[in-house]
């Protein structure tokens, strides 16, 4: 019986503790790759041909998952949320819109969920009517995809718009954060080949501040630091943090 997955980032559960990957595969190849890193480990593959796992499927029989995974008995944000596409990226262009209506079918069909969407490639949002119970998220690692992000979120409507910069690896400046209401930030993983990275203090307070000053919760991956672990609802249900 397909049902959700328990969430592994273990930094994350305090406001995810599920995750759905009815498409997994992406096409970036992004060098710090936590997925492709576990698997070359786990199978003592090249990069590249731990790579060559990630090709873009289809999982059918994992659609009932949000039919069938019990719903847990409290209502905060933290116990109903959902991470979709853990392993991979559902709005990448290489994903067909028709793949992709479905899934937002299966979410406008259980509301007892909320869902978050995260994606590299935003501008896919906006060919679709993205439903309520959901949050939706632009993952940023290079300045360039600032602006187009900062674009595409001022036309959108959600409960929880949010920029994830997970991991930062270059010092990112905003030039507004009004269209967001979140703002996450991490650390670059170690692998074999590259030391991990965690980005320095003053890029983490000053996106803090600005985030802060926008009236942006914040949250960093790495630092345990209570200024810096807010996240949308923090612990409300998630109806409340929706309205």
């Amino acid at each position: 019986m397909a049902v959700f997955e328990r969430q592994d980032d273990k930094r994350i559960k305090r406001w995810c503790k599920w995750q759905w990957n009815p498409i997994t595969g992406c096409e970036y190849d992004c060098g710090y790759c936590p997925g492709v890193e576990k698997v070359r480990l786990l199978y003592s593959r090249t990069r590249k041909e731990a790579f060559s796992t990630f090709m873009p499927r289809l999982w059918p029989e994992r659609f009932d998952a949000p039919h069938k995974t019990p719903i847990p008995e409290a209502n905060t944000s933290g116990n109903r949320n959902v991470m979709v596409g853990c392993t991979g990226d559902i709005f990448g262009d290489w994903v067909e819109a028709e793949h992709i209506e479905i899934l937002l079918d299966i979410v406008r069909d259980t509301p007892q969920w909320n869902y978050i969407l995260l994606t590299k490639n935003p501008k896919r949002y906006l060919e679709f009517q993205l439903p309520l119970n959901c949050w939706i998220g632009a993952k940023i690692d290079e300045q360039k995809e600032v602006k187009p992000a900062i674009e595409i979120f001022s036309q959108l409507k959600a409960a929880v718009k949010f920029v994830s910069c997970d991991p930062m690896v270059v010092w990112l400046q905003f030039p507004t954060l009004e269209p967001f209401d979140w703002v996450i930030i991490g650390p670059k993983p170690k692998t074999k080949a590259r030391p991990a990275f965690n980005p320095p203090k003053i890029w983490v307070s000053g996106l803090a501040k600005q985030a802060w000053a926008s009236g942006c919760k914040f949250f960093a991956k790495h630092l345990d630091d209570p200024r810096y672990k807010a996240y949308p609802g923090d612990g409300k249900p998630i109806l409340d943090s929706a309205g």
